[in-house]
């Protein structure tokens, strides 16, 4: 299935051709050469066009759970047009590669999204043919009995992940770097200044394969046009060729260019090689007599690399042999000191902290060592020589204000001093270096988000051996609750604490329900799709911010969910303890009619309350979860006043494949979380069950009789309370309280014990307390 979202918009644009490639000796030369001649004769535009393509799509608009190119074509006209036999290529000597079946209709003003894949059970129109995304052109032609003439064709460069090329304005406008917009308005991305780009690093000299050399993007910012550029190994006036238009490179950003004198035609290849006994590679503008950067070099050695270090610096090394890094930074991870636990917001007695930690079997000497919170500027704070850091131990690097031995030396946190901004979140970098402070190969770095006063963010391995880093339940800086900045200045590290649950958490996940099957398709069922959030706390939550500020009322700041959805909830939303609420992919207020049949069909409990539409939808294969409360906003003469922080209180990011539970994928079950209070990025924390929203799937454990006393044991949920009841009739309308059950901090067994059971006696537990 594929939804086509009517965009009208004014008369036509007199149509023109982006490109065109004429090859000799194929019948398709003619064919282009024939709708040439018609159209410098006045030939009508077509009504259909190509309008947006996506040749690298790695996250960004999925489909059944996969990530697959696409093609989306646009209906410029005021009638809807019919395009069956019309046909889709990436090869103009193959015109007819895709014919669109019967009955293939573009609304007026309307759109029509093609994949370009072989998934055929998934929902819309798929090619079967890929695009290459370091060049590549795309055809459109239309029908047979008209003579399968082009209609729109383009060519392309070098594709930049996650992004489009499309038209601006949509279905008339010139070919740009745009954003995915997916059956909407097309909008151009902005593009920064080509002098920032450099040669970051050149091997002439390759152990095995071709030559080679590295762009990179010193804009952190903004992507960058490269088309039309010229790489050459000629001093002056070069007569290589230009880099394809429609070739970009992202934000800071590296690509790797192929130096084997055009062996490949693709963008990413050159038409020169290199010399090992040494000579340059220039990037020319244009013009071809100006140049953007240039690197000269000498006698290279077999398998060694030469570069920048720090990635478009001045300064200029050998890599050693297995330490090349073609299209990454020219940076190695380092894995013997790990950056442990990081502190950010602190009010006094705290200040911020940075703990490293070594988790080898011997001690790492980290003195002069550059520590920042900034990747394009990583000499800000040079650690003390000598400093070691223990086998197995940590150290620790505290704000100190006006004190050298801090990384926050000038009290202010400006030039080379720096502080962590827990109202936006930071990063903090790594660097090795040499005994003169020169940077050398390797850095390790990590990122976080807002934070609430006093809770670290710290490393947490899962189950599965991956890594996170997230707020914590305690900080673990060597002094947890210090008198004065003085003592705590004092710890010098410690092992990370649990990291911080709740006090809400996500419960239950059905982010593929079964597909809607009818005789001729296979349909993805949105529309049952659910998010559970359960309050594993003692008290109630509330899901805004109940304070009013002398300048801001934080009751508008609500809670919110991100990741493959977004949803804000409404104001004066609260939920008591133990209990559920849900989100759904439709609007529970309005659609009253699915409303109801939502909760027959999983049998949701009244009182459970439902909210929604949340934008997007629940990725079948993968997708990430994220939920978001807000901290006060920040105050006036604050840098950020005015920004309201939003804290991460829990994320999942959930998969289809082992070793997360495979049936919730289309298979019935949900994906349930077997212990709230613990922690929910894991899949040891996660099973598959029958659906089961708004309420606690209660299970029985054993029930045992002893003499005249029955035994009761079952699972309770952390915080939830229950009450056992029981009748000796089946037949009996009634149930009497046997015992309720108090909330307890953490699932486990519960026991209720009853001792003038009769020889016939049933119960059933239920929750909350009755």
């Amino acid at each position: 299935m594929f939804s086509r979202a009517i965009q009208p918009r004014a008369a036509n644009r007199p149509w023109r051709i982006a490109s065109l490639t004429f090859e000799p000796f194929k019948p398709s030369t003619l064919q282009l050469l024939f709708v040439w001649l018609l159209l410098s004769a006045g030939f009508t535009p077509a009504q259909v066009v190509l309008n947006e393509i996506m040749a690298n799509n790695q996250s960004a608009v999925a489909n059944d759970g996969a990530y697959p190119d696409w093609v989306e074509l646009r209906n410029t006209s005021g009638a809807p047009v019919n395009i069956a036999d019309w046909s889709i290529t990436d090869a103009v000597s193959q015109p007819r590669k895709f014919v669109f079946p019967a009955n293939t209709v573009i609304p007026a003003g309307g759109y029509l999204v093609v994949w370009l894949d072989d998934a055929t059970n998934s929902p819309g129109i798929h090619t079967r043919f890929t695009l290459n995304h370091q060049s590549d052109d795309v055809s459109l032609y239309n029908a047979s009995f008209s003579g399968s003439l082009l209609q729109d064709t383009i060519a392309f460069g070098l594709q930049v992940t996650d992004q489009t090329i499309g038209r601006v304005p949509d279905g008339t406008g010139a070919w740009a770097l745009t954003q995915p917009t997916f059956e909407l308005p097309n909008q151009a991305m902005p593009l920064g200044s080509d002098n920032l780009l450099k040669v970051n690093e050149i091997m002439a000299s390759p152990s095995s394969g071709d030559d080679w050399f590295e762009l990179y993007n010193g804009d952190t910012t903004n992507h960058v046009s490269v088309g039309g550029l010229i790489w050459s190994d000629a001093a002056t006036a070069p007569t290589n060729r230009t880099i394809p238009n429609l070739s970009f490179i992202a934000p800071g950003g590296f690509i790797q260019f192929i130096a084997d004198d055009l062996d490949n035609n693709d963008a990413d290849h050159v038409d020169f090689q290199l010399r090992a006994a040494g000579e340059r590679v220039v990037l020319y503008r244009p013009d071809r007599v100006n140049f953007i950067d240039r690197v000269d070099f000498g006698q290279q050695t077999n398998g060694v690399s030469y570069g920048r270090l720090p990635d478009g610096g001045t300064n200029l090394v050998f890599f050693a042999v297995g330490r090349s890094t073609p299209a990454a930074s020219n940076f190695q991870l380092l894995t013997d000191i790990i950056i442990n636990e990081v502190l950010t917001h602190t009010d006094p007695p705290l200040e911020d902290a940075i703990e490293l930690y070594n988790p080898t079997a011997a001690p790492v000497q980290v003195g002069g060592w550059w520590l920042s919170n900034s990747k394009d500027d990583p000499k800000k704070f040079r650690i003390p020589i000598p400093t070691e850091v223990p086998a197995g131990g940590y150290k620790v690097f505290y704000e100190n204000p006006g004190s050298i031995q801090g990384f926050n030396s000038n009290g202010f946190g400006t030039n080379r001093s720096f502080t962590l901004n827990s109202a936006r979140g930071d990063q903090v970098y790594l660097h090795t270096a040499d005994a003169a402070g020169n940077l050398t190969f390797f850095r390790t770095s990590r990122d976080f988000g807002p934070a609430e006063n006093g809770v670290s963010f710290g490393r947490y391995v899962t189950s599965a051996g991956t890594t996170d880093f997230v707020p914590m339940s305690r900080h673990t800086f060597g002094v947890s609750n210090p008198t004065s900045v003085t003592q705590f200045r004092t710890g010098a590290g410690a092992s990370n604490a649990y990291p911080k649950i709740g006090p809400i958490v996500i419960s239950e996940i059905m982010y593929h329900p079964p597909d809607i099957v009818t005789p001729t398709n296979s349909l993805d069922n949105s529309i049952d799709e659910y998010i559970e959030l359960y309050n594993a706390s003692s008290s109630q939550v509330l899901l805004y911010d109940p304070t009013v500020y002398p300048f801001a009322d934080g009751r508008t700041n609500t809670w919110r969910l991100r990741g493959v959805v977004d949803f804000d909830f409404p104001q004066n939303v609260s939920l008591a303890s133990g209990a559920y609420m849900l989100v759904v992919n439709f609007n529970p207020t309005v659609d009253v009619v699915q409303l109801a049949a939502f909760r027959a069909k999983y049998g949701v409990p009244p009182d459970a309350q439902i909210f929604g539409p949340y934008k997007g939808k629940l990725q079948n294969g993968d997708g990430s979860v994220e939920l978001y409360k807000p901290d006060p906003p920040q105050a006036p003469g604050r840098p950020d006043a005015g920004l309201v922080p939003y804290i991460a209180v829990d994320r999942v990011k959930y998969f289809d494949s082992a070793p997360w539970p495979l049936s919730p994928d289309g298979d019935g079950p949900a994906l349930q979380r077997m212990k709230p209070e613990e922690y929910g990025n894991d899949p040891i924390n996660w099973t598959a069950g029958t659906p089961n929203p708004g309420r606690q799937l209660i299970r029985v454990e054993s029930v045992q009789r002893t003499g005249t006393t029955t035994t009761i044991r079952f699972t309770g949920f952390a915080y939830s309370t229950y009450t056992v009841q029981q009748r000796s009739l089946l037949t009996s309308n009634t149930w009497t309280k046997l015992s309720d059950v108090s909330s307890e901090p953490t699932t486990g067994t519960r026991q209720v014990n009853d001792s003038g059971a009769g020889s016939s006696q049933f119960y059933r537990i239920v929750s909350p307390t009755q």
